[in-house]
């Protein structure tokens, strides 16, 4: 087991600080989101896109993927869906990324009936060629609109050629759903690229959840990445990627990563915490 985080987890950040955190939290890993104002956008000049490859080459951590905020279930017409997909997978191939994160994003809440999964499974299939050439896996995550792992894989069947999108266990949204960690490994065997990992304990309003340090809240964890790596042994996988998704970005009041980072590891790799 490798571990990782997510540039969410220090908004606004340049690409010589995330790999300063990940060399002092001892991390081997980084996902990268794609936002404007951070290390990677969609429109960063050729020249910043070759010196953040080779400073992480130089760093020798991996780039597991980028983290994007397409919606393959978005309402948009599919031609600008596929060209956003596109855009991110060259950015990855360029940057040297395992994968681009994409979100499910169907909204069920609009009046219109809908074949949400055909819809995305169509979409996933027509770039799964690009995909494939350019070495970058497609990442469905589960969250939003698909929160579970049997959400995720309803998906992946349907994309074209078998194989060519993978998922990435959010861990939040299958555990706040009451699908439990056997549960979403069985349905994401064979296709699970990593583990996205964060705390939490569930609100006062239904649905709801608050965050914690990893290891204070009622999510599994060690559960989870016991279960998910044995599923990643099995598909063959050379390594199981551990990655803190820890989300200052979007809840302010939260410790700084460094502390979530350190207890992450406390939990996950206790031998190699000081």
């Amino acid at each position: 087991m490798k571990l990782a985080f997510s540039s969410l987890g220090m908004p606004g950040a340049g690409i010589n600080e995330l790999i300063r955190c990940a060399e002092a939290g001892k991390a081997e890993g980084l996902e990268l989101r794609i936002a404007a104002g951070d290390a990677i956008s969609q429109d960063m000049p050729a020249s910043a896109q070759r010196s953040v490859k080779q400073r992480l080459e130089d760093s020798g951590l991996t780039l597991i993927a980028l983290s994007s905020y397409i919606q393959i279930c978005s309402p948009e017409p599919d031609e600008d869906v596929i060209r956003a997909l596109h855009q991110s997978l060259e950015l990855a191939a360029t940057l040297g990324a395992g994968g681009v994160r994409i979100f499910p994003g169907a909204d069920r809440g609009n009046g219109e009936t809908k074949d949400w999964d055909q819809i995305a499974a169509g979409r996933l299939s027509v770039a799964a060629e690009a995909a494939s050439g350019l070495g970058v896996d497609l990442l469905l995550e589960t969250h939003d609109s698909h929160p579970t792992g049997r959400d995720i894989s309803r998906i992946l069947r349907l994309v074209e050629p078998a194989g060519t999108t993978k998922a990435i266990w959010d861990v939040l949204h299958p555990w706040r759903h009451g699908e439990r960690p056997e549960e979403t490994a069985s349905d994401l065997q064979g296709s699970l690229a990593y583990c996205q990992f964060k705390d939490a304990v569930l609100g006062p309003e239904p649905g709801s959840v608050i965050l914690t340090l990893p290891g204070r809240g009622a999510i599994p964890i060690t559960e989870i990445a016991r279960i998910a790596e044995e599923v990643s042994r099995r598909q063959g996988d050379q390594t199981f990627w551990a990655c803190l998704e820890w989300e200052k970005a979007w809840h302010p009041y939260l410790e700084d990563l460094p502390a979530a980072l350190s207890a992450f590891r406390a939990i996950l790799k206790p031998e190699a915490t000081p």
